[in-house]
């Protein structure tokens, strides 16, 4: 957990997977083995966690091969409103946190500030700490959360 403090959530995850995958495919496969039947999640990971992994991650994966794919607008409001909690641990805590964001096409608003107005989708990848599709949105607020979000992109290759 110290771990986590210090690099956050995203690093202490590549640091494992970089550690486990040195054990090598077959090692891989018998943990595979181990523990395809088990039922219980990851410590502090429920259900929300698994719908915000679940719409941000198919989002990472479509995007760069250019398939678009509008999230179910209910379940991105839920998800837009749960990473005000857990933005921090995705290292987007000062996004969330720099503005006032309000969906344009959905019941969504957050924040104080400046603001940022566009689709929830596109929200809920801002406030997950990815570069959303920034012509989309609109508001004084928009400069703001692309200087953060550039800091710390650059930070992440220091």
């Amino acid at each position: 957990m110290p771990s986590m403090i210090i690099h956050g959530y995203n690093g202490m995850t590549l640091r494992d997977g970089q550690q486990r995958g040195r054990a090598g495919a077959k090692a891989i496969l018998q943990q595979y083995e181990q523990f395809a039947t088990c039922r219980r999640g990851p410590a502090m990971v429920n259900l929300k966690e698994t719908l915000t992994d679940t719409l941000v991650h198919f989002q990472d994966l479509a995007r760069p091969l250019g398939i678009v794919h509008k999230m179910p607008q209910e379940a991105a409001v839920e998800v837009a409103h749960r990473l005000e909690r857990t933005g921090m641990m995705l290292g987007s805590h000062k996004v969330n946190r720099a503005v006032k964001m309000t969906a344009s096409d959905a019941d969504f608003e957050s924040g104080q500030g400046d603001p940022v107005i566009g689709p929830i989708d596109e929200l809920v990848m801002l406030r997950a700490g990815r570069s959303p599709q920034w012509e989309l949105f609109e508001g004084g607020g928009v400069g703001v959360v692309q200087s953060l979000l550039t800091r710390r992109e650059a930070k992440k290759f220091t």
